[in-house]
C-alpha cells in the first residue's frame, strides 16, 4: 500500500480510503490511486481488512441444485442485487445431501462471510448446523424452504395456493386422476403445494389416492421414474401436476417410451415455461425467481446492517415476529393458449395464483 500511496502522491490512509470506500474522495485522487495500483499490481488483503474492519463484504449462497433452473435464477438475482451494494457472492450446491449442506455451512462461515441466503435440504435435518449460524452471528434468510423451529426470515411462495389454482385448472378440464410428480417429502414448498393440491380434490369431492402421488429429490432421472410408475399403471393419472422443470424433462422421456403425449395426459409445470412454450396441453406455474432473489438479498442487507443481539437474532427494523417472519411472494399460472406480445411467453389466466 505504501508503494502505491508513493507513487499516487497520497497517504496510505488515502489509498485505504479508496479501496475500501470508507470516505470521501475527488475523481481526480480516486484516479491516481487507481493507476497506481493498475501499475504495482497491489492486491488487497480481503482478509486482513475483514479483522480490522470486522467484513469482508461477502455473502454466501447455498443451494440445493444449482442445475434446477429455478434455484439458478434465484441466485442471479441474489447476486446481482448484492453487487449492486457492493457485496461479492460465494454460491454452493448442497445437491439435497445434508451432510455436504453443513459442510457448505461450516466452510462458508471460516471465509467469514457477512451474510448468508440459503434453500435448505428441508425439513428438520440439519437443525444443528442453523443453530451454528446463531452462535456464529451470521445473519441468515431462507428461501422456498422453511426449517421448522429454526426462527429465521423465510422468503417463498404461496405455495398452498399455487397447488390449488395448479390442481383447479385441470380439475375444471375435467380431469379427476390428476397425478402429481413431486419433491422430497421432508421439503416444506412441497408440503404446501400438496396441501393446496388435496383442498382441491376435497372441494370437487374427489378422493385423494396416495397411489397418483410420486416423490424424488427433483431431478431429471426422479421424473423419469415417476413416469414409468404412474403412465404403465393400469389406472394412469389424467393429467399431472409436476413440482419442477427438471422432473418434467424426465417425465417427458418415459412418456415418449410409451407412446403417450402431453395431448394424451396433460400437465401442469412448476416454472415450466420452456414446456408451455412448445408443448400442447401443459401450463406453467411461474415462481417469481427474480422477485425472491431481490426480496431475500434486501431482507439479509438489512440484518446485516443492524447487527445482532444478545440472544442470537436480528436488532432493529429486522426483528421478526412469529406472524411477520414469513414473506410470501405472488405466483402466475399461465395458458399455453394465449401468447404474449412478445411471443414468449404467457398470459396469466383467469384467476392465476396468488
Amino acid at each position: 500500500m505504501r508503494e502505491v500511496a508513493a507513487l499516487a502522491g497520497v497517504s496510505a490512509a488515502t489509498v485505504s480510503h479508496v479501496i475500501n470506500g470508507t470516505r470521501f474522495v475527488s475523481d481526480e485522487v480516486r484516479g491516481r490511486v487507481d493507476d497506481a495500483i493498475a501499475r504495482t499490481g497491489y492486491v488487497s488483503n480481503v482478509l486482513a481488512r475483514s479483522l480490522r474492519v470486522g467484513t469482508t463484504r461477502t455473502i454466501g449462497h447455498i443451494v440445493t441444485d444449482i442445475e434446477n433452473p429455478f434455484f439458478a435464477e434465484v441466485a442471479r438475482a441474489v447476486q446481482m442485487d448484492a453487487l449492486r451494494h457492493g457485496y461479492v457472492t460465494m454460491i454452493a450446491n448442497s445437491d439435497e445431501d445434508p451432510a455436504a449442506e453443513r459442510l457448505c455451512v461450516e466452510t462458508l462461515i471460516e471465509r467469514r462471510i457477512d451474510g448468508l441466503v440459503i434453500a435448505p435440504c428441508g425439513g428438520s435435518v440439519n437443525k444443528s448446523c442453523f443453530a451454528r449460524l446463531v452462535e456464529a452471528r451470521i445473519p441468515t434468510v431462507l428461501v422456498n424452504r422453511d426449517i421448522r423451529g429454526a426462527g429465521m426470515p423465510l422468503v417463498t411462495v404461496d405455495y398452498r395456493r399455487a397447488g390449488y389454482d395448479a390442481t383447479k385448472i385441470l380439475l375444471d378440464k375435467g380431469y379427476d386422476r390428476i397425478g402429481v410428480v413431486a419433491g422430497p417429502h421432508a421439503v416444506s414448498s412441497t408440503a404446501e403445494r400438496l396441501s393446496g393440491y388435496a383442498h382441491a380434490l376435497q372441494e370437487r369431492e374427489v378422493a385423494p389416492d396416495a397411489n397418483l402421488i410420486f416423490h424424488g429429490i427433483g431431478k431429471v432421472e426422479d421424473g423419469y421414474n415417476a413416469g414409468k410408475r404412474l403412465l404403465r399403471s393400469a389406472s394412469r393419472p389424467q393429467a399431472l401436476l409436476v413440482f419442477n422443470s427438471s422432473m418434467m424433462t424426465g417425465l417427458l422421456a418415459a412418456m415418449n417410451e410409451v407412446g403417450l403425449t402431453t395431448n394424451d395426459v396433460p400437465a401442469v409445470v412448476f416454472q415450466g415455461r420452456v414446456f408451455d412454450a412448445v408443448l400442447p396441453e401443459v401450463w406453467s406455474v411461474r415462481q417469481p425467481t427474480e422477485e425472491l432473489g431481490r426480496v431475500a438479498f434486501d431482507l439479509l442487507l438489512r440484518m446485516m446492517r443492524d447487527g445482532w443481539s444478545d440472544d442470537g437474532g436480528p436488532v432493529g427494523g429486522s426483528r421478526v415476529s412469529a406472524m411477520s417472519r414469513i414473506t410470501a411472494v405472488r405466483a402466475e399460472l399461465f395458458d399455453p393458449k394465449v401468447p404474449s406480445p412478445d411471443g414468449r411467453s404467457k398470459e396469466p389466466v383467469s384467476g392465476g395464483v396468488h
